[in-house]
């Protein structure tokens, strides 16, 4: 999901896909309606990530993976503006480089 998503950096179109999805989950009722069991990545990847958070109680479970979705789509929805900013105010990292520290990032927040 997140390989995936971040690839559409790669794109014009992409980038304008990941600024536009950016709204989705930031809002309140978005996952009030369909529920994280809708959302067919976080279904395939709730048994690899389980384990990290069977340390927690059901409701800071689901609370840390809606984290990581909005953060993943946020950040990526930031480095898609960034890219396409003609004089952006930081340097745009690499997008392999990117990738790393993005995972990082997000392996961080999960597992903290």
């Amino acid at each position: 999901m997140l390989f995936r998503s971040a690839d559409m950096l790669l794109t014009v179109e992409g980038r304008r896909y990941l600024r536009l999805i950016h709204q989705a989950p930031t809002h309140p009722a978005y996952f009030a309606k369909i529920g994280l069991g809708a959302v067919p990545q976080v279904a395939r990847l709730a048994p690899l990530l389980g384990p990290a958070l069977d340390r927690l109680e059901p409701q800071r479970r689901i609370q840390r993976v809606h984290a990581l979705i909005v953060c993943s789509v946020s950040l990526l929805a930031t480095q898609a503006r960034l890219i396409d900013t003609p004089e952006p105010p930081r340097p745009v990292l690499a997008h392999d480089e990117y990738l790393d520290d993005l995972l990082d990032i997000l392996v961080g927040m999960f597992t903290a």
